[in-house]
């Protein structure tokens, strides 16, 4: 009868999707998606507070797939609430005093700056714009920086207005550790080239800052 037919439907249809969420788990994607991005750096950032060493707090792709959510109505992390990246540069330089700061990292193919926000779970959003010619490395090395500027406002907190000392401290952690950091990257078998770095979106810009000759 019908109710008998509706019944397993149901229960084929669980088995079905149990199936394709184990057949999904078994995959090791070795591109670095927004979300496995986010497993990977909030793991190291926090193993490395423990003070474990660099290679050791770098998951492999098979151990990030264990952690890796499919599910497509859920959101799959939090980090939709605190992170933004590809903004355009209208969003980043809020004013002469931010833009004066970014110059302190002049050489990196990113700006990063760090807005008040009350529906995030750090009071603020992180925003990232990657300059022309960013390459996979850098949009690692942009992401690292913004996931210890992260740790730092989780716990510690911001009881100032001075976001400048805490994106300088944060600069300092990330590049105490970033080449150790990368390269261990690149000896779990991540691949690190631009095209298998996806974590800008669909709809992020680039921004060409030209510099000004002297005469």
């Amino acid at each position: 009868d019908f109710k008998s037919v509706a019944a397993g439907f149901v229960v084929l249809s669980a088995i079905h999707e149990v199936c394709t969420y184990q057949a999904l788990k078994a995959v090791q994607l070795r591109s670095l998606s927004k979300h496995r991005m986010h497993i990977l750096l909030d793991h190291f950032v926090r193993q490395r507070s423990k003070s474990l060493s660099v290679v050791d707090s770098v998951l492999s792709p098979k151990d990030v797939t264990q952690h890796e959510s499919f599910f497509p109505i859920v959101k799959q992390d939090d980090s939709y609430l605190w992170l933004k990246v590809g903004c355009g540069l209208q969003e980043i330089c809020l004013d002469e005093r931010t833009y004066e700061e970014q110059l302190m990292f002049n050489d990196e193919k990113y700006v990063l700056s760090l807005v008040r926000c009350s529906n995030s779970p750090i009071g603020y959003q992180i925003r990232f714009a990657f300059i022309d010619g960013a390459v996979g490395k850098d949009l690692i090395r942009a992401a690292l920086h913004g996931y210890y500027l992260r740790f730092i406002l989780l716990t510690e907190g911001c009881t100032s207005c001075d976001t400048f000392s805490m994106r300088s401290a944060s600069y300092s952690q990330m590049a105490e550790v970033f080449e150790e950091f990368f390269e261990s990257l690149q000896a779990k078998k991540w691949r690190t080239e631009c095209e298998y770095v996806s974590i800008e979106g669909n709809l992020a810009y680039r921004i060409s800052i030209e510099k000004a000759r002297s005469i």
